[in-house]
C-alpha cells in the first residue's frame, strides 16, 4: 500500500498515476476486510478522494476512484464515518450530473453511495 499511496501523493496531477493507483488500491482491497481497514488507516481513502478532486476533468480517474472507494466501503464499515469530512457525496453527485450520459460514471457513482 505504501508505495501506491506514495506515488499518488507525489504525482497528484498525473492522471495515469491516479488511475493506476486507484485501480491498485481497489484490487488490493477487493474481498479483504483486513486490507480495506489497513488502506483507510494508511490514508488511502483521503488519497483516493484527492485524486477525484485534483483530476476532476479526467473521467477515467473518477471511474477508478469510484471503484476503489466502493470496494473499501463495502469491506470496511467504519470507512463511511471517515469520509464524512471529505464531502464525498457532493463530489460524486457533481461528477454524475456533469457526465449524465456516461453509463460507467453513473453506475460507479451509484455503487459508492449504495
Amino acid at each position: 500500500f505504501e508505495i501506491v499511496l506514495s506515488s499518488m501523493t507525489r504525482h497528484p496531477t498525473v492522471a495515469s498515476v491516479q488511475i493506476q493507483g486507484c485501480r491498485a488500491l481497489g484490487n488490493l482491497c477487493y474481498g479483504s476486510r483486513e486490507n480495506s481497514i489497513f488502506c483507510r488507516a494508511q490514508g488511502g481513502v483521503s488519497v483516493i478522494l484527492h485524486a477525484m478532486k485534483t483530476c476532476h476533468v479526467i473521467e477515467d480517474v473518477f471511474i477508478k476512484a469510484c471503484y476503489a472507494l466502493s470496494v473499501v466501503l463495502r469491506n470496511d464499515p467504519k470507512a463511511i464515518d471517515h469520509l464524512k469530512g471529505f464531502e464525498m457525496v457532493d463530489i460524486i453527485v457533481e461528477r454524475m450530473i456533469m457526465n449524465n450520459q456516461n453509463a460507467a460514471i453513473q453506475r460507479l457513482g451509484c455503487a459508492v453511495m449504495w
